[in-house]
């Protein structure tokens, strides 16, 4: 649980402040040593009560204060409100995360439970804690009265209530005694009323009931003369709205039906024309499309002599020509071209090796003169030479065999492209002819062509269907003019039909449709005003009747003489006597029956014993303040079993001012924080000294601190954080 807020107003002590807390360790400088020894008295106050002495130092005189305390327990906020009245003390809380839900005596035990259950850990500051600040500061713990405030508000309660009850037991017996005697009384004139003749008793309810029928008669005959002069303006109305409807004399006839037919009518004329427009709009575009289409037609006239059978013709003629193309021996004329080269370059080869042999062999012949056996190299090369020359043969004839088939290649490469020339000029005829470059792009031109000439029939059918189309427009439309024509005639209008004349049309025609709507309306208003006013009057003569035969029974000519008859008999005494302590007991009572009463006192006697029934209160105590006192007492006590498992916030004050080392002021600065990471600490101190120390320290430790400055010293309030 922590502060976060504490408003003050009112006191004459310290000044009107709004205070902003947070969790963990606040610091609030008070420079002007006003709030020393206050916060910690305010804050047990508003949290427990005034106490005599807490009323005296805080309201000296017969002043009035309040105070607001918002806190915030596990993710959940509160606002307790407390005014400070010198006759007691009136105290309300407020779940601020539930707008609606006002904490109070009736429906306060769901959230009481709610705070209760959030708050799972106590904490409290020991001797050893205070022991560690040393005598620099004063520890003020907020849960230190909890349970001494707890008992005296308890026993506070116990008093008040049974001060409450006993007297509440001791006006119910007053009551009671007193409606006994009226009981009494009442039955005393009840007999005296039934002692004295009949004649007087009718004679009291005569009275009673001429006055009652002369009032009547009053009555009746006021609300006669206002509806008589509300009908004489309504026939006043009716003769002037006469004399305006026979302008509309013209109009007779004419109603709703023909306004709704003439609305139709410049209805379907709109749909008409814009029907109209759209075909007109889809009539120029189809003749400047038909238009388009007849030009590039134009273009396709080449193409008409293939439009039959002659559209295969390009098409046979450029894949004879591919397979012409395909048949031409061009690679095999390479081939023999490079086998050729090969054989020419293989007999070279075998030549030169035959003319080496061929020396090699009449080389060594002079030497055989010297050694015989060198006859044998001369033999061996004999046999290259005879090799070689048989190598030489034979490829000299392959020659000749791959001669004759290039021969018959190059004779029939030269009959193909006679066929393939005969070929491309038939083709570029049909090229010239057609303007095209391919058979492909032949037969696109001729779809192209096929499909405009039969989009251009399309369309000429199209053209043809719109006339036919627009003329039933122009005719309907005619129709539409004559049948509202007839109706502007016999009204003076113009019989075009067009959206203002329809619009006056429809405004005369309202217009007499509404004055005589609103004759027949005031019409029968009369009617049954005038019907009223018949069963008033007869109402009035009935009871006037009645009036009469009263007065004839007892000889007299006016109601005040029959009043005068009345008060001068002992009857009418009575009866005032009897009603006047009749209406008494009645209030006294205030809709109960005297059992009823009798038996709430016999219950609360039970409850309320003896010994307390003698507590009085005091004179200038009311039993209304008696009743605010217990539901504040109520209310705080709901309060305290809320926050008895919450860690309630500590009020550190600086005890005194004597100069300390920079060590020891750290130290006690180092357990100051280490007691915010636990639960929230107020420190109220005196000079910036303390406050600095307090912040580096924070600092140091990677804490946040909430720094205020307390009223009376500065007019503004600082709020730093760091």
């Amino acid at each position: 649980m922590y502060f976060t807020r504490i408003s003050i107003q009112g006191f004459s002590s310290l000044p009107d402040q709004q205070i902003e807390l947070e969790n963990g360790l606040n610091i609030l400088v008070d420079r002007s040593h006003l709030w020393h020894g206050f916060m910690p008295v305010l804050l047990s106050a508003m949290l427990y009560g005034l106490s005599p002495d807490a009323r005296n130092y805080l309201l000296p005189g017969d002043e009035e204060a309040s105070c607001e305390l918002l806190f915030t327990d596990r993710s959940r906020s509160y606002s307790l409100r407390v005014a400070f009245e010198p006759d007691g003390e009136s105290v309300a809380i407020k779940a601020m995360t539930a707008p609606d839900e006002v904490l109070q005596r009736g429906n306060s035990s769901a959230a009481h439970a709610e705070l209760a259950a959030a708050s799972d850990t106590s904490l409290s500051i020991h001797g050893q804690e205070h022991a560690l600040l040393g005598t620099s500061f004063r520890i003020a713990d907020l849960r230190s009265g909890f349970d001494e405030a707890l008992r005296s508000l308890t026993a506070e309660r116990e008093r008040i209530s049974k001060v409450l009850d006993a007297v509440s037991l001791k006006a119910l017996q007053d009551r009671a005694a007193r409606a006994r005697r009226l009981v009494a009384e009442l039955n005393r004139l009840e007999r005296e009323w039934k002692s004295i003749p009949l004649a007087g008793q009718s004679l009291g309810d005569d009275v009673m009931t001429v006055r009652s029928l002369n009032q009547h008669i009053v009555s009746l005959t006021s609300v006669i003369s206002s509806k008589e002069e509300k009908v004489r303006n309504m026939r006043d109305q009716l003769e002037a709205a006469r004399s305006k409807f026979d302008f509309y004399e013209y109009l007779n006839g004419i109603g709703i039906n023909e306004i709704n037919t003439v609305k139709r009518s410049l209805e379907r004329k709109r749909w008409l024309l814009d029907d109209l427009e759209e075909l007109d709009a889809e009539i120029e575009q189809t003749a400047k499309r038909i238009d388009s289409i007849f030009s590039m037609i134009g273009k396709y006239e080449r193409l008409t002599p293939f439009l039959g059978r002659r559209e295969m013709e390009l098409d046979y003629l450029e894949d004879s020509l591919r397979q012409l193309e395909a048949r031409l021996p061009v690679d095999k004329l390479q081939q023999i071209e490079a086998e050729i080269r090969v054989v020419r370059l293989q007999i070279q080869h075998f030549r030169k090796r035959r003319s080496i042999a061929s020396v090699l062999t009449l080389l060594p012949l002079p030497f055989t003169y010297f050694w015989p056996p060198v006859a044998l190299l001369s033999v061996v090369g004999a046999a290259f030479v005879h090799k070689y020359w048989r190598e030489v043969t034979s490829l000299v004839n392959r020659m000749a065999e791959v001669d004759d088939r290039r021969d018959y290649l190059i004779l029939e490469k030269n009959q193909i492209e006679a066929r393939m020339t005969g070929l491309k000029q038939h083709i570029n005829a049909i090229y010239e002819e057609t303007g095209v470059t391919s058979a492909a792009e032949l037969h696109d031109k001729i779809e192209d062509y096929q499909r405009l000439l039969s989009e251009f029939e399309d369309l000429k059918r199209k053209a043809d269907k719109n006339e036919k189309a627009r003329d039933e427009l122009l005719f309907k439309l005619r129709e539409e003019e004559q049948r509202a024509g007839v109706l502007f005639d016999r009204i003076g209008l113009s019989a075009e039909l067009n959206a203002e004349t329809v619009d006056r049309f429809v405004d005369m025609v309202n217009s007499r449709i509404d004055q005589e709507r609103s004759l027949k309306e005031l019409e029968r208003k009369i009617e049954a005003e005038q019907s009223e006013i018949n069963n008033l009057l007869r109402r009035v003569n009935t009871l006037q009747r009645r009036v009469d035969e009263i007065l004839e029974v007892y000889d007299v000519r006016s109601v005040s003489e029959l009043e005068e008859l009345w008060d001068s008999s002992d009857a009418h005494q009575a009866k005032r006597l009897y009603d006047e302590k009749n209406e008494e007991l009645r209030q006294l009572l205030n809709g109960q029956r005297l059992s009823d009463l009798e038996a709430r006192i016999d219950l609360l006697s039970q409850l309320v014993p003896e010994a307390d029934r003698d507590l009085e209160i005091q004179p200038e105590t009311s039993l209304d303040q008696l009743e605010a006192q217990l539901e504040s007492i109520r209310i705080r006590i709901d309060l305290l079993n809320w926050l008895k498992r919450s860690a309630m916030p500590v009020v550190v004050e600086l005890a005194g001012e004597g100069a300390k080392d920079g060590l020891e002021m750290r130290q006690e600065c180092v357990e100051l924080c280490w007691m915010s990471r636990a639960r929230q600490v107020l420190v109220l101190v005196q000079d910036e000294s303390w406050e600095a120390a307090i912040r580096d320290v924070a600092g140091d430790l990677g804490m946040s601190t909430h720094t205020v400055t307390l009223g009376g010293y500065d007019p503004k309030t600082e709020i730093t954080e760091v």
